[in-house]
């Protein structure tokens, strides 16, 4: 089974180091004998989600309200700032305001999947350590807000026909899809995770992220606005 969780450094102990004793027949008599077992521990690998699983990763959780202090994501008094999600294509710069309710800055954007880590309990060689880690991990608490079980699945394609784009007039391939995604309102993460994984084209994907750090730069402006404003 494979998990990835939205934070980089993520780690968890799903059994500690433990020790046993059990009785052996040793010439007709019942001899104690112990049995230690090695501490259990998956540890999330950063850098390693390949897109459609970072994908997956993105729909889980977008729209669900972090209910943690994430450094990112708290307001400057600690509290959490609502409507700040646990996950989302990338976080929109936000306005902080101090306990008096007056604005005092605005939050830098970040892309939270980019904090996404990986654990596979195929890198677990032995098949009874294997099974209580999947069951462990599935049965956490933290199941669903720190981590989830992600299946390889194809991501949909952004729209009809988008890998038969070509060429028109002056117009090259990565100028009509960026075209199409700032003027219809296409997803633009979901539209480079579908890239990453299908087509995989460098000059389409510097264009989707120039897009991206466009949208990135104009709501930063327009937040620092709201601060000049207030």
């Amino acid at each position: 089974m494979r998990f990835v969780s939205r934070s980089a450094n993520y780690r968890v102990v799903v059994r500690p180091d433990d020790e046993y004793e059990y009785y052996e027949e040793v010439k007709g008599n019942l001899m104690p004998k112990k049995v230690a077992r090695p501490a259990l521990t998956a540890e999330f690998r950063h850098g390693m989600v390949p897109p459609d699983e970072s994908y997956a990763a993105m729909m889980h959780w977008s729209g669900m309200p972090s209910n943690r202090t994430d450094p990112e994501r708290i307001d400057a008094s600690g509290r959490s700032i609502p409507g700040i999600y646990g996950a989302l294509p990338y976080q929109r710069p936000v306005t902080l305001r101090n306990s008096d309710n007056r604005i005092i800055g605005v939050t830098n954007p970040s892309r939270p999947d980019n904090r996404f880590s990986l654990f596979d309990t195929a890198w677990i060689t032995d098949p009874d350590d294997r099974q209580y880690m999947e069951d462990a991990l599935l049965s956490s608490d933290d199941y669903g807000l720190w981590f989830i079980k992600v299946e390889k699945e194809p991501i949909p394609v952004p729209w009809p026909n988008y890998d038969k784009v070509r060429r028109r007039g002056n117009k090259t391939i990565p100028d009509i899809i960026v075209e199409r995604v700032a003027e219809d309102g296409y997803d633009l993460e979901h539209v480079i995770a579908y890239e990453m994984s299908k087509l995989n084209r460098e000059d389409v994907l510097e264009a989707l992220y120039a897009l991206r750090d466009k949208m990135i730069e104009k709501e930063k402006t327009e937040a620092a606005l709201q601060v000049e404003v207030a």
